[in-house]
């Protein structure tokens, strides 16, 4: 949780705490792993003294799988690629390093 606190906005942070915790709660553990991407578009750029922004398109192959703490596969397959499109939007204000 600490690494992410550090990538992510505290309203997503908040969500994914959420639902780690959640997760941990009943021995389940996500895992997502990202094959290949196959699409990256620039949908948006704000470049600014004191803000930079950038949206992203992605098209991406994953894994998804949800394990318990045996390593047994409660839901998804270790084996099934999924193709996933989303947006990610990475941004830095002139205070961050």
């Amino acid at each position: 949780l600490e690494e992410l606190k550090e990538l992510l906005t505290p309203k997503m942070f908040e969500i994914f705490e959420k639902n780690i915790l959640e997760n941990q709660k009943q021995d389940m553990f996500c895992k997502t792993v990202i094959v290949s991407v196959n699409e990256k578009n620039i949908i948006e750029k704000v470049i600014s003294d004191c803000f930079s922004s950038v949206k992203l398109s992605l098209k991406m192959q994953q894994i998804n799988y949800i394990e318990n703490t045996k390593g047994e596969v409660i839901s998804g397959s270790k084996d099934r690629v999924n193709n996933i499109s989303e947006i990610w939007i990475f941004t830095k204000t002139s205070n961050d390093k």
